[in-house]
C-alpha cells in the first residue's frame, strides 16, 4: 500500500489545463461604495459577528481584514443601504456561507442563522 502511494505522490505527470490565458469580458457589476465599507468597519469593528473570529488577533502585525456584508442583497433590487445596522461585518468563510444557503441566491442566511449552524455543529 505504501509503494502505491509513494508512487502516486511522486507522479506529478497529470494532464491539467493550461492556465493564464488573457480573456476580454463585457460584464456588468454592482457598484459597491467604498466609504461604506470603510464607515462600516469603523462603528463595529473588524471582528466577524458569525463566529467571533479576528484575523488581526490571529495573525499580529497583519493589516485587520474583514467582509462587510449587505444583509438585502444588492442583486435584490435596492439600491442604497439606509443604515450601518443594513450590514454584517463577517470573516471570509462566515461571508461565503451567509451566501450560499439553499437555493438562497437573492435571500442570504441571516447572522442569526449562521450563529444558530456553527453553534449546533460546535456543540454536537
Amino acid at each position: 500500500m505504501l509503494d502505491v502511494l509513494n508512487e502516486f505522490m511522486e507522479d506529478d505527470t497529470l494532464d491539467l489545463d493550461e492556465e493564464g490565458a488573457k480573456i476580454y469580458r463585457r460584464q456588468q457589476l454592482l457598484e459597491r461604495s467604498q466609504r461604506n465599507r470603510m464607515s462600516v468597519l469603523a462603528a463595529k469593528g473588524y471582528v466577524c459577528e458569525v463566529c467571533g473570529f479576528a484575523f488581526s488577533a490571529q495573525f499580529p502585525g497583519f493589516a485587520p481584514s474583514a467582509h462587510v456584508h449587505h444583509k438585502k442583497p444588492l442583486a435584490g433590487g435596492k439600491r442604497k443601504a439606509a443604515s450601518i445596522k443594513d450590514f454584517a461585518v463577517l470573516c471570509a468563510p462566515c461571508h461565503t456561507a451567509a451566501q450560499m444557503g439553499p437555493d438562497r441566491k437573492l435571500d442570504p442566511w441571516t447572522v442569526e442563522e449562521l450563529r444558530a449552524v456553527i453553534r449546533k455543529r460546535w456543540n454536537a
